[in-house]
């Protein structure tokens, strides 16, 4: 989908103009109770009445130009800029496959007037903010589903050109299907030889209704060096190493980290290199395995299961943040199951007001620990799973410490270190955005993002000032304007 065809503002009932991904209000009776819910428990939890959000503050256009005119514009100064690039021997290719590059091209995009700049992060730019204000969400009412099929990778672009979601498709090849369809009958018998009790459900985003088992290192919570997080039960660990090891969940993870290194690679490759660095460190750290040759790129792995007693297994997670995640990258959510995606199981990214249609087999690469989240429960009698990949935050702090946790590291430093490492941390939260590929890179071959380093006559796609690479340290209020 090229610029021209995103079509104009959304109204209400406005769709974008493919169907494969378009918008329309969430009007459904059932899911907007379902929402309700879900707000509610949020806001409560937060100590307020539930009334209705104000809607976030958007700033009249004053002659201005249009929306229109600014994708044209910007579609012109992407087409100028491709044209140099080849011009001048400077369109890429990268280390992913050919295959892979040529369905890269592919990918349909889908470009939101927000910028993702403007999500909160803590100021030293390891974690995101765990303060969210239920003021910040819009009213239910407003909440714009997201039509996507599920077939076709679509990305999710902000108004400076950074691709910030990934909407991603499963593998063209015919056994695809059977691989999903085994997998969720492989996540079904570890639910059942897990050994899970309802301790395994106390957590503060699940409200008790499914388990969550985790795999892999993390660090924080006045832990004195990364370690891996404890699985309590033998049979518990037992399942989980299987269920890792699977023929078929091992392809569904290459997959996923295809999709990051793919639209994500900078993020991906700062990832896949602080694991290794961790590793080397301490081998006993058992991040997930994975068929990529330069992987992993997350550390850990979270198998969200089922619920405990007669109901069918649901994944429902209340309104939250993943705030301990590393704020710059990217987790991937993949669901499982068998249910309707049509009526329930949507993901809704809060401080956007939308609901995407989240198909099982399908992944969602996205900032967990930036937007504020939570999904739709399934109907009654259906089944729903998910595998999250994730990194956390600490381990960034520990190998940016030099292997020590900041107590001691900054203890080692004088006064005049501290004020420079106080710049630095802030500059970290700056340069994370330029981590993010950006559309006019992808569509120049070039998904390393290497050559706007190199051409600095290039257009302001290339060029970011301070101003606007900047992440903020509180919260702001978010756009929710649709293009």
């Amino acid at each position: 989908m090229s610029f021209e065809d995103v079509g104009d503002y959304l109204d209400d009932v406005v769709e974008i103009e493919d169907d494969c991904f378009r918008v329309e209000e969430v009007v459904d009776d059932e899911s907007l109770a379902d929402l309700t819910i879900a707000y509610n428990a949020f806001v409560n939890a937060q100590g307020q009445t539930n009334e209705d959000a104000p809607s976030p503050a958007v700033e009249p256009s004053i002659n201005g130009p249009s929306q229109r005119q600014k994708q044209n514009a910007a579609h012109t100064h992407r087409k100028r800029d491709i044209r140099h690039l080849e011009a001048t021997g400077h369109r890429k290719n990268g280390d992913i496959s050919k295959d892979a590059q040529w369905k890269a091209l592919q990918a349909k995009h889908i470009i939101l007037d927000f910028d993702v700049g403007t999500l909160p992060v803590s100021n030293p730019g390891f974690i995101g903010c765990k303060e969210v204000s239920p003021d910040q969400l819009p009213p239910i009412s407003k909440l714009k589903r997201f039509n996507w099929d599920g077939k076709t990778t679509t990305l999710l672009v902000d108004r400076k050109d950074r691709i910030w979601t990934v909407l991603g498709a499963g593998i063209e090849d015919k056994s695809w299907g059977g691989v999903v369809d085994q997998a969720t009958n492989d996540i079904a018998k570890f639910h059942q030889t897990a050994g899970l009790t309802t301790k395994d459900f106390a957590n503060r985003r699940f409200n008790g209704r499914y388990s969550t088992v985790h795999k892999g290192p993390s660090f924080g919570g006045g832990q004195k060096r990364p370690a891996n997080m404890a699985i309590r039960w033998k049979t518990m660990r037992k399942a989980m190493d299987e269920l890792q090891k699977n023929a078929d969940i091992q392809r569904i993870l290459g997959h996923t980290g295809t999709l990051y290194k793919t639209y994500g690679y900078k993020l991906a490759i700062e990832s896949s290199d602080c694991i290794r660095s961790l590793t080397s460190q301490f081998p006993d750290m058992e991040p997930p395995k994975y068929p990529n040759p330069d992987g992993p790129y997350w550390a850990a792995f979270t198998m969200n299961s089922a619920n405990v007693g007669p109901l069918e297994p649901q994944v429902v997670t209340a309104v939250h943040m993943d705030f301990g995640n590393y704020a710059q990258s990217w987790c991937a959510v993949t669901v499982f199951g068998k249910f309707d995606p049509d009526v329930g199981g949507h993901l809704v990214f809060w401080n956007l007001g939308i609901a995407i249609r989240f198909p099982p087999g399908t992944t969602i690469l996205f900032p967990l620990a930036l937007i504020t989240h939570s999904n739709l429960p399934t109907q009654p009698g259906e089944t729903q799973y998910s595998i999250v990949q994730y990194t956390a935050g600490g381990l960034f702090r520990w190998i940016s410490n030099g292997g020590m946790s900041d107590k001691e590291f900054l203890s080692t430093l004088t006064a005049e270190q501290l004020v420079q490492q106080d710049q630095m941390r802030k500059d970290r939260a700056r340069s994370g955005l330029r981590k993010y590929t950006r559309l006019f890179e992808l569509e120049c071959g070039d998904y390393k993002g290497e050559v706007l380093a190199e051409e600095s006559e290039l257009s302001s796609l290339g060029e970011s000032s301070d101003e606007e690479d900047s992440w903020p340290s509180k919260h702001v209020k978010i756009e929710t304007l649709l293009m």
